[in-house]
């Protein structure tokens, strides 16, 4: 039996010139010619010799290992330098379900680093639309599960859930649709069958999201880009599937 992670929740929708953007993205240096597979779906590395957000950090194509049935993203030691990793998708998904197959070593899991899975729109603006799914302790001892949804009208919601992983493996689902955007989490990697998309909760009412196109990423990076800590855990990626809506 799979158990939904819901341990305590607190919601909020706060106005974007009052909430501290945690994932500031910048996204012009990917390396086209490092193409890798999840599933079907190609996705490009992020590289970066100076620093840039999230973080802001070094961005290094070397932290980024893949093997048949995993893609392994890593915070990597070069030079005395930490260098974090990103991969985003080659393709622009729309409405549907998202559903990621993650694990997570939380034993080696730093206080400093974020784990993050989420969807950013693909064009060139300022004000993109962004649904995140990010696991950290933000540099302090509570480990949380954090749900974030930008809109373009400026405003920002969060659900923070206190995250008290009892695996190292999780499934992470996020719906967009004309009703807005839901998210799920679950112990184990379940497979579609086993998760109920029907009676998926949409925390996120707003209907600019329908015709949206998305770059869906993947990211392990260093909270303001800085820390003390020797070790530091890998975010696994073991499956990403689609589901278009009909």
């Amino acid at each position: 039996m799979h158990k939904e992670t819901s341990y305590y929740k607190r919601f909020k929708v706060l106005l974007l010139s009052d909430f501290l953007i945690l994932s500031t993205l910048i996204f012009v240096g990917f390396v086209s010619k490092q193409d890798l597979k999840i599933n079907q779906h190609l996705f490009q590395i992020k590289s970066y010799d100076s620093l840039h957000g999230p973080g802001p950090n070094y961005w290094n194509k070397k932290a980024v290992r893949s093997k048949p049935g995993k893609v392994s993203l890593s915070i990597r030691k070069e030079k005395h330098t930490l260098t974090c990793s990103e991969i985003k998708s080659v393709n622009d998904f729309e409405t549907g379900m998202y559903v990621f197959q993650t694990s997570i070593d939380f034993q080696q899991l730093s206080k400093d680093q974020v784990l993050g899975v989420f969807l950013y729109e693909n064009k060139d603006t300022s004000n993109r639309k962004e649904v995140d799914v990010e696991i950290s302790k933000w540099g302090k001892n509570e480990l949380q599960l954090v749900y974030t949804v930008h809109s373009k009208k400026r405003e920002v919601y969060q659900e923070v859930i206190k995250y008290n992983p009892s695996q190292s493996k999780y499934t992470h689902v996020i719906a967009v649709s004309d009703k807005g955007v839901g998210f799920d989490s679950y112990e184990g990697h379940l497979s579609l069958n086993e998760i109920d998309f029907k009676n998926l909760n949409f925390q996120y009412k707003n209907t600019e999201f329908a015709s949206t196109q998305f770059k869906v990423h993947f990211n392990n990076w260093i909270y303001k880009g800085e820390s003390t800590d020797q070790c530091f855990s890998k975010l696994n990626i073991h499956s990403f599937e689609f589901l278009p809506y009909q």
